[in-house]
């Protein structure tokens, strides 16, 4: 039927099914597992090198103010100070 939608699923829950060597038969034997064997890496082509160097010298530097950052971490630190002092029973080690 064209245009039909469905407007209802319903989900039934599987049947009860009784242990038997039927069953026991179905499912699969457990397999051994084989000792992973380390990749060998292979060193990347001379070009391929080539080229990721050239694309790190001439990738953009990051146009994020020096000034920007260090006022960032001089406010988390700040934050971080207030916290401790609110909630002096919480342990110090933890870092964010």
């Amino acid at each position: 039927m064209q245009g039909a939608n469905v407007r209802t699923v319903r989900v039934l829950a599987p049947a009860p099914v009784k242990a038997g060597p039927a069953t026991a038969a179905a499912a699969p034997a457990p397999q051994t597992t084989v000792p992973a064997v380390p990749v060998e890496r292979r060193m990347p082509p001379e070009g391929y090198r080539r080229a990721i160097e050239a694309h790190r010298q001439a990738a953009r530097p990051s146009l994020a103010d020096p000034g920007i950052a260090e006022a960032v971490e001089r406010q988390t630190a700040a934050m971080r100070e207030l916290s401790r002092r609110a909630f002096p029973d919480q342990p110090s080690s933890r870092t964010m």
